[in-house]
């Protein structure tokens, strides 16, 4: 049986809306009505089509209530939802226009992790698999605790030059995370200065005593370096023009701006931590001296 595809794809390269758009009094500061017409625009975007057994199911509501909910979203986007009688079900329209912002592929990579059905049910993504580096929830739960009221944490601690594990007390002000790993930037009171630790290295973190230092002295977390990078010199033109549009470049190069205590990581993670050349290395510091900056010798 054939397909028409026409009926699954939008225009694009996708436009932007520069008009806002106005709720209804039903809608407007009522969170959940406002949630439901999210997750209509997601799975229409997403998925290409919706009907009502998808809000029924998803938010346990009555068929009057999704009906209404369908009725409202058409109203703000009349183009974005267009019923196929045929199958009874709204599909995205050719001239698809976002109301709740710019759908994102990161967006799209937080709910397939979450599995909470926004994009579809059988979304067809997929991540390239790594080892689950786990940290203990009741430990994370205290240390973001630490972190949002100010108080210290002792800790039963393992690294690399005390594999056994040892306590030490810290003072947690942030997490990270790497896209690998989860860590904490934190003062510690054995080193008399702030440090990262792997969040998944802590086994114990439940005694508390008030905090002694003010995480604004973390000079090098409150210091923001440029980074900028270009295709790497040794591509020819066509290939840099490629890799440029890849990593959204103007004018030959892009910028961005990080934490100095996250540098080290941002280089690890794009494969700038040293020199290395096509095809392994496609794009190149502006600045090379950013390596040394960040600790690389």
């Amino acid at each position: 049986m054939s397909v028409d595809s026409s009926l699954f794809t939008i225009k694009t390269p996708l436009r932007r809306r520069e008009v806002a758009v106005h709720m209804a009094e039903r809608s407007r500061g009522n969170w959940f009505s406002q949630q439901r017409l999210r997750f209509i625009e997601a799975r229409l975007f997403w998925s290409g089509r919706i009907n009502r057994s998808d809000l029924m199911d998803h938010y346990s509501i009555h068929r009057s209530v999704a009906s209404e909910d369908l009725a409202e979203y058409r109203r703000l986007a009349p183009r974005n939802a267009v019923y196929d009688r045929s199958n009874k079900v709204y599909r995205a329209g050719k001239r698809f226009l976002p109301i709740f912002g710019a759908p994102a592929l990161q967006g799209l990579f937080a709910h397939s992790v979450l599995e909470d059905g926004l994009p579809g049910p059988r979304p067809p993504f997929e991540l390239v698999p790594s080892p689950n580096r786990a940290a203990d929830p009741g430990v994370a739960r205290n240390v973001i605790a630490a972190a949002q009221t100010g108080f210290a944490l002792k800790v039963f601690y393992r690294s690399m030059e005390t594999p056994a594990g040892h306590w030490r007390w810290i003072e947690p002000h942030c997490l990270v995370s790497d896209g690998h790993r989860w860590h904490v930037r934190a003062y510690c009171r054995e080193r008399s200065g702030f440090r990262d630790f792997v969040l998944g290295r802590m086994e114990i973190a439940d005694e508390t005593a008030p905090r002694t230092v003010d995480p604004i002295t973390d000079v090098q977390w409150h210091e923001f370096v440029e980074v900028e990078i270009r295709p790497h010199h040794k591509l020819n033109r066509a290939q840099a023009e490629l890799v440029a549009a890849d990593f959204g470049m103007s004018n030959g190069s892009v910028k961005f701006d990080c934490r100095r205590a996250l540098l080290w990581y941002v280089l690890v993670n794009l494969g700038l931590d040293e020199e290395r050349s096509p095809p392994r290395q496609l794009i190149e510091l502006s600045d090379p001296g950013l390596r040394q900056y960040a600790g690389f010798h």
